[in-house]
């Protein structure tokens, strides 16, 4: 079993893309991994058919004793995965915070 596959979303994931990226999925699956990775940096918008693609991969990962998780979504696409009520299924990492993220705190805490 291969522990870790990882598939980056480039684009918007949404009915026009979803039979594109689902054929991805499709084939990271098929390695049977033990973590299933979307790694969704690049994606900028989703729409209720990517989020019903993503529990389906979720869904087929668990069949599979297996795990998908979620990574570097959007503030925008994690507002769309809360709002329909999928946050607290789909595992969904959050940000780390970087160096970048804490200066503006720490100049702030210097004044």
């Amino acid at each position: 079993m291969i522990s870790t596959v990882q598939v980056r979303v480039d684009q918007d994931l949404d009915l026009a893309s979803v039979g594109e990226i689902g054929a991805v999925l499709d084939t990271a699956m098929g390695l049977h991994p033990a973590r299933l990775v979307v790694d969704l940096a690049g994606c900028p918008f989703i729409d209720a058919s990517g989020v019903s693609l993503l529990l389906a991969a979720h869904r087929r990962a668990r069949q599979c004793d297996g795990r998908l998780v979620l990574r570097s979504a959007s503030p925008l696409v994690r507002r769309v995965l809360h709002l329909a009520r999928v946050y607290d299924v789909l595992t969904v990492e959050t940000p780390a915070r970087t160096e970048d993220d804490a200066r503006p705190e720490k100049q702030a805490q210097e004044r």
